[in-house]
Parts: C-alpha cells; sequence; structure tokens
C-alpha cells in the first residue's frame, strides 16, 4: 500500500473492517484536531498573542504545544499540520 494512503496511526487498517476502540479514539482525535485548525484559521494577529488560561502563555504557546503532538509515524509536525489543513 503507498505510505500517503495508509493510516498516521499504528494498528489495524480501519479501511479493512470494524475499526477497534484504539482506532475509534484516533478518528476523535483527528476530528477535534480538524476543528482546532478551522478554529486557528480564524484568529487575528492580535489573538495569537492574548494571554491564554495557561498562566504565561500566549494562545500562540498553546497552540505550538498542541500543534507538535502528531501522531506517531506521521512525521514532521509542519507536513502533518499542512496535510490536515488541506484534507479540509
Amino acid at each position: 500500500m503507498p505510505s500517503s494512503s495508509r493510516s498516521p496511526h499504528p494498528g489495524p487498517d480501519p479501511r479493512r473492517g470494524a475499526a477497534t476502540g484504539r482506532e475509534a479514539a484516533w478518528t476523535a482525535v483527528d476530528a477535534h484536531r480538524r476543528d482546532l485548525v478551522q478554529l486557528l484559521a480564524t484568529l487575528s494577529a492580535a489573538d495569537w498573542t492574548r494571554p491564554s488560561l495557561c498562566s504565561g502563555w500566549t494562545v500562540r504557546d498553546v497552540a505550538a504545544h498542541v500543534a507538535l503532538q502528531t501522531p506517531a509515524g506521521a512525521g514532521c509536525p509542519t507536513r502533518w499540520w499542512t496535510r490536515l489543513g488541506a484534507a479540509g
């Protein structure tokens, strides 16, 4: 199977049968990450520098922290987020 069509998550390919609990969890994580990308795309330049609810962290700091936690095997976080954003 070409690498571009593989799931970035370890485990069985969910297209080959019923999703396991682990696969269902990763599906939910992916959906939440897509929602986060859409939310972050709406922020103004000023929004990125505002304090977050995490003491001492800006919105940009929190977004970077979340963004850099990529799935195993996804490669470079920048490429992963670019692909996720392009997937819509």
